[in-house]
């Protein structure tokens, strides 16, 4: 049964709900005794029903509450009360990267290269400093990375998908997390380590670059399938402004074998920093049609050096252009100075009755 706005918690009293999920409803909650306002997720009942849960979350919530980190959600408190388990975390202002990229889908519209690139540091940073400590996320998706006013990516729910794993795995199989977004070790069952929380990192990073996830499907398994057996398509194939070397290292990031990506969440953001920053440089431009060449195409002058080379020749173009002009006015400059001060010689030494050596200058008679 949800709560409702004024019911207590324990120590905590119920300002209003924030969101509900398959495993959890989240309400925002006030803690009189410190005056916070904080986050509280409360787990589905169903769950009390494993007698090792409330051992599994205490320990984890433990794990996870020691994090200081600013792109980590920060855990006060974890309890139950009545049989209803929840976790106290602090409140953030704003909304969800899913809220987020819903919003911008709705326009026809993308995230920016440089916020991507903004988002995936921050997120690899947090995952990076969780993974120092051994813990593994397991559910890495956009709606668990919270944007907040003041410009932060947060990443939230660290450790609840490693409570839950136990219990869901003995019902149904699988590894605990989102079928868009899990590993193939995951959809397989297997031990997993930190490079599937990667893998997730760069199934986000395609999401926000290309519009949407790499695999589509009718059923979930379906679509846990696909991140075992199938290719990922090139990010480019769906969204042709991707350029060739962020194209590379998304594809590294989502190799089926975990010792095929790379080995830490921020090598990863570094070289999709680094690969989007080349690609801009490298001209990666939609193409132009080239006048006279019918049914042809060719990139724009910034893509392609023959292209470029023509404009590149001419000094009257661009900041190369204007530093060719000056060079060729000093050079004009100095010549015309060195024939004044010949003339002037030769007009001196004709006052002497001497000949003036030979130049660009008319001699006297007689010389």
């Amino acid at each position: 049964m949800a709560l409702q706005a004024g019911a207590t918690l324990g120590r905590y009293q119920i300002v209003a709900p924030l969101g509900q999920g398959g495993m959890a409803s989240v309400y925002k909650a006030y803690l009189p005794s410190l005056e916070r306002t904080v986050a509280l997720k409360v787990m589905r009942a169903g769950f009390a029903e494993d007698p090792d849960f409330l051992e599994r979350f205490r320990r984890e919530a433990k794990s996870i509450a020691r994090f200081s980190h600013p792109n980590i959600v920060q855990v006060f408190d974890f309890d139950d009360v009545d049989g209803r388990y929840f976790m106290a975390m602090e409140y953030l202002e704003g909304g969800t990267l899913r809220d987020r990229l819903v919003e911008l889908a709705k326009d026809g519209q993308r995230l920016p290269a440089r916020e991507v690139t903004r988002i995936v540091s921050e997120v690899a940073d947090a995952l990076s400093y969780a993974h120092s400590f051994g813990i593994i996320h397991r559910d890495v998706k956009p709606s668990n990375v919270m944007l907040t006013r003041d410009g932060r990516s947060v990443v939230t729910d660290f450790g609840i998908a490693k409570v839950l794993s136990a219990t869901q795995q003995t019902q149904a199989g699988v590894g605990m997390g989102t079928p868009e977004y899990m590993s193939p070790e995951q959809g397989q069952g297997i031990t997993i380590d930190h490079r599937a929380d990667i893998y997730s990192l760069g199934i986000m990073a395609f999401e926000m670059l290309a519009g949407r996830v790499p695999y589509i499907a009718d059923t979930p398994m379906a679509i846990v399938l696909a991140h075992i057996r199938d290719q990922i398509p090139a990010p480019s194939t769906v969204n042709g402004e991707i350029g060739p070397v962020a194209d590379r290292v998304l594809m590294r990031a989502l190799a089926k074998q975990p010792e095929e990506r790379y080995g830490s969440a921020t090598e990863l953001a570094q070289a999709l920093s680094r690969a989007i920053a080349e690609d801009e440089r490298g001209g990666t431009m939609p193409t132009m049609v080239v006048p006279g060449a019918r049914g042809t195409t060719a990139p724009t002058a910034a893509a392609s050096p023959a292209v470029a080379a023509p404009a590149a020749a001419a000094p009257a173009a661009g900041p190369g252009g204007l530093a060719a002009r000056l060079v060729t006015g000093r050079r004009v400059a100095i010549l015309g100075i060195v024939v004044v001060l010949m003339a002037v010689y030769g007009l001196f030494a004709k006052s002497l009755n001497a000949c003036p050596p030979a130049g660009p200058w008319p001699l006297p008679p007689g010389c």
